[in-house]
């Protein structure tokens, strides 16, 4: 591969050394590039949420702090653990599950979701820190507003006024409402999110599959706004024919919006996942699946609230 002289290679920008911000992990960025212009937005659990611009093909670039971690410079084991407020006992901490997505419309604007996350270093001498799976909430900002927002997660379907769970959520190292992908639609500039979400009212269980709980699904939901990101719509459950059926990391692409929205998600017939030591069952049949969906979201769903937990 040829190198030429002009291209940056290894650079490591002011903002994500060590000296604000040591505990990035993987794949806790987004990034973004049309001809010289580019933006990335990157942020993990102990880390600050900061937007990155440049215009001029990475040679110069412009930072801004979307979220400021309240724990500077985090490391596991620092003397007083998670403490936020200076009096040495530990605090629960909430910040982002480093799902982080990014996308910048026609007048140059960025707009950023994430999923919400709550974290905590309890014991400042075992070398680990932990997070609460069962953390719900998706974050919406973008650059004309001061802070983050959170506007919408899993819901009330049956409207008791609680997130309720006929079994327990699975952990995907995530918020119970993460994984959000924009596009754009460049007649008329809405925006469309889309995520993936815990369904209070739908889980399975099967012991034959290594399941020890029965574990709720998770369903892909979109929902728009036409201002420009200050208002949105009720999320829609788009993939509403696979009732028992875990879908999830649905991504638009950061494709444009023309007759229909389009996205692939992953899916299979077990809810939770097959990966790793938090492995909700063993592995089985998936698949990748290919949607459509009308851009006027009229698919027929009744208004659903947001309930924390």
């Amino acid at each position: 591969m040829c190198i030429r002289d002009r291209d940056i290679v290894d650079s490591i920008l002011p903002g994500i050394d060590t000296s604000e911000n040591k505990l990035f992990s993987a794949d806790v960025y987004d990034i973004i590039a049309d001809g010289n212009e580019v933006s990335f937005v990157v942020g993990g659990s102990w880390t600050d949420i900061m937007l990155f611009k440049s215009s001029d093909n990475g040679d110069t670039w412009n930072k801004t702090v979307i979220f400021d971690h309240p724990v500077d410079g985090f490391v596991a084991d620092m003397p007083c653990g998670s403490d936020i407020d200076g009096d040495c006992v530990v605090d629960t901490v909430q910040s982002t599950d480093g799902a982080v997505k990014l996308i910048v419309d026609a007048q140059g604007t960025a707009h950023v979701a994430y999923g919400i996350m709550r974290v905590l270093d309890a014991d400042p001498t075992d070398g680990s820190t932990s997070f609460f799976p069962g953390t719900n909430g998706l974050m919406y900002w973008n650059e004309n507003m001061s802070a983050p927002a959170e506007i919408t997660g899993a819901l009330d379907i049956n409207g008791n006024g609680v997130l309720d769970a006929a079994g327990v959520a699975s952990s995907y190292g995530a918020s119970l409402s993460s994984f959000p992908s924009f596009a754009l639609d460049p007649s008329n500039g809405d925006i469309y999110l889309s995520y993936s979400a815990h369904v209070e009212t739908l889980s399975f269980f099967d012991s034959g599959s290594g399941m020890t709980d029965s574990i709720n699904y998770r369903h892909v939901y979109v929902m728009k706004s036409s201002d420009g990101g200050s208002n949105w719509s009720n999320p829609v459950d788009v993939t509403p024919d696979d009732i028992f059926a875990e879908c999830v990391f649905a991504d638009m692409g950061d494709e444009l919006v023309n007759d229909s929205i389009r996205m692939v998600y992953q899916r299979d017939f077990l809810p939770g996942h097959a990966v790793g030591g938090n492995a909700d069952h063993s592995p089985s049949g998936g698949d990748m699946v290919y949607l459509t969906i009308p851009k006027a979201l009229n698919i027929g769903i009744e208004e659903l609230s947001l309930i924390h937990i």
